[in-house]
């Protein structure tokens, strides 16, 4: 809620202007419902003050209403000091219309959170307009009349600023209910056509219009009841001019309302009057907030020396690049900076970009192990865990043997074999019924392999030929292992 202070003897009674002769004001009663007040005008109070206006006496967030067609020529959402949350309304004459004490509570409570959605009626602010019977506000107790019954404190100040016993003017005035039937009096119209996490808050976009005009609109949120901002339904929008000839096109928002607590948020928005009268509310979408990082690990890869890990991870306060921490069986194994393009991240959350994707080597010995990765928290909210997998590091080759065929006094063989320590191609040994017949390497192309062993390449096939007589023949294949492993068995068959 914009904050506007304003240094005049309504809100500092001890600098009270001299009082008025008593004069009665043709004015709305300025509550809703059953109230009752006295005559204490000019009671002393506390430091040498004087009660500068009539204590209305009434339930805790019952309706406050405008006393007079005017406008709002203050409206403060600050609990502390005297008057507490205070609107006053100025008419076409000068005349001004002070109401203090406003609620500052959440429904049923006395919590004192401040709520603009149950302080002022929503779409209301500085500089609206508004009709007598009109509702503006709620009876509370904020500012220094904490502690005691709810009410409403009234003043009434002349255009010279004197100071005006509104106690006769209360008892004279009307109560007619409120008619809503005054020129301009409809409330806009509108719809929420997107809600989502953004950077710093939830992006909500849509449209509004005003029936009785076509200007645009000014579009007021309250996530949870509080002050989120405002913005100026302006935007093009070809699908309303077909829909709505006579008002245009330009009416579409789309804003972004600060949110830095997690959990569930409900949004309530508003589309201000462009006249004076009731604004139209547009929606109350709820969305889930999170404010740690969230991602995903979505390839472990084997590769010479270690593994290679990737992903994605965003921080949901921030478009910017979020580094990632990985571990390794609980130690500390590496870090990135969480940059590289990832333009299935970016559709996926269109309000952070593409700039979200990692991709980190580490150093893993032989056997089993555990790796964590970690998204780092940029603002609100703490470090959160990405996710973690299992890795079983061998040293040894992997290799398969595709087929070992018969064609007459020909062997055909053929398959693949890959060293995890190396990218080089495997020396394969092979024996044709326990005696070694020759030596090859696995260095075939081919284009299969770098789909399941992507740190690899592709050229560790193999493929020969072995003569043989017309007996049966059993051959085998070995890998042969370089570094830290052992040899291998490819396969053996009978053929």
């Amino acid at each position: 809620m914009p904050v506007t202070i304003m240094i005049v003897a309504v809100l500092f009674p001890v600098l009270a202007s001299p009082a008025r002769a008593d004069e009665i004001r043709p004015i709305r009663f300025p509550i809703e419902g059953r109230s009752r007040f006295s005559n204490d005008f000019g009671a002393p109070r506390s430091g040498g003050r004087s009660h500068q206006g009539n204590d209305i006496f009434a339930s805790k967030l019952q309706q406050v209403v405008a006393v007079v067609d005017a406008k709002i020529s203050l409206a403060r959402l600050d609990s502390s000091g005297n008057a507490g949350n205070i609107v006053v309304l100025r008419d076409a004459q000068g005349w001004e219309y002070s109401y203090m004490h406003l609620n500052n509570d959440s429904p049923g409570t006395d919590d004192g959170a401040n709520m603009a959605e149950w302080a002022m009626a929503p779409g209301l602010r500085q500089g609206s307009r508004v009709v007598a019977g009109q509702p503006i506000a709620y009876v509370g107790d904020s500012g220094n009349a904490e502690g005691t019954a709810p009410h409403l404190h009234f003043e009434i100040h002349a255009p010279d600023d004197s100071v005006l016993n509104p106690f006769e003017s209360l008892q004279a005035a009307s109560r007619e209910p409120f008619a809503n039937n005054h020129p301009g009096a409809a409330s806009p119209a509108g719809s929420i056509d997107l809600v989502d996490r953004a950077p710093g808050g939830i992006r909500i976009s849509g449209w509004s219009i005003d029936p009785d005009t076509t200007g645009p609109v000014t579009v007021m949120a309250y996530p949870n009841g509080r002050w989120g901002g405002e913005a100026k339904a302006s935007k093009e929008r070809g699908d309303l001019a077909t829909a709505y000839p006579t008002s245009g096109s330009r009416h579409g928002f789309s804003m972004l309302v600060p949110v830095s607590d997690p959990g569930r948020v409900t949004t309530c928005v508003y589309g201000a009057n462009v006249e004076a009268g009731l604004a139209g509310r547009l929606g109350c979408p709820s969305l889930d907030v999170a404010v740690n990082p969230f991602g995903s690990i979505d390839q472990v890869d084997r590769q010479p020396g270690g593994v290679n890990v990737s992903g994605w991870v965003i921080d949901p306060d921030v478009a910017e690049s979020t580094d990632v921490h990985v571990y390794v069986d609980g130690a500390f194994a590496g870090s990135s900076g969480g940059a590289i393009e990832r333009s299935d991240v970016a559709s996926a959350f269109p309000a952070y970009g593409s700039a979200h994707g990692f991709s980190l080597d580490l150093t893993v010995s032989e056997g089993f192990h555990v790796m964590c990765a970690y998204g780092i928290n940029v603002a609100s909210g703490q470090n959160s865990l990405i996710g973690c997998r299992w890795i079983m590091n061998t040293t040894d080759p992997w290799s398969n043997l595709d087929r070992a065929e018969r064609q007459g006094s020909v062997i055909t063989v053929a398959g693949w074999a890959t060293d995890p320590d190396t990218r080089a191609p495997v020396p394969l040994h092979t024996y044709l019924d326990g005696i070694h017949v020759g030596l090859a390497g696995a260095d075939i192309p081919r284009p299969d392999l770098p789909a399941a062993y992507p740190r690899y390449g592709e050229r560790h096939g193999f493929g020969f030929d072995l003569p043989v007589n017309s007996a049966p023949h059993t051959v085998c294949v070995y890998a042969i292992n370089e570094g830290p492993g052992h040899n291998t068995l490819v396969g053996c068959r009978t053929v």
